[in-house]
């Protein structure tokens, strides 16, 4: 969460000993209880399964194993980090963008018109 979001959240509005408490529950959560809630609740499956359609802003060189891309959303995706720290090299004008969420509910980025893909997480 970043700053704006923490503020809009209201949890700035928290003690020290509040927000302890909170970030204890959500390590737990994490940890624990958010694969029990993937695989049970309806709107968690339903959000998952969520494509997302936008496009890279600007000129788009590729990536490296560590790239970030800046959708025309508004959203803003990180590679993940890869063994071998995968590249693919190319020169591309606002390319078209596929997100979508594999069996192990992990992000797949996939170039449109190239049809080449690369594991992300958002960021942003």
């Amino acid at each position: 969460m970043d700053e704006e979001e923490f503020q809009k959240s209201g949890l700035n509005k928290l003690n020290a000993g509040e927000l302890e408490s909170l970030n204890s529950w959500l390590i737990k959560y994490t940890a624990q209880d958010s694969a029990l809630i993937r695989q049970n609740v309806k709107a968690v499956q339903e959000e998952t399964k969520t494509e997302i359609r936008s496009r890279i802003k600007g000129t788009f060189k590729g990536w490296k194993g560590n790239t970030k891309f800046y959708l025309e959303n508004g959203q803003v995706w990180e590679q993940r980090n890869q063994k071998g720290g995968t590249r693919w090299t190319v020169n591309m004008n606002n390319p078209e963008v596929l997100i979508t969420t594999n069996f192990f509910g992990l992000q797949i980025l996939t170039i449109v018109d190239e049809g080449k893909s690369t594991k992300v997480k958002r960021i942003r």
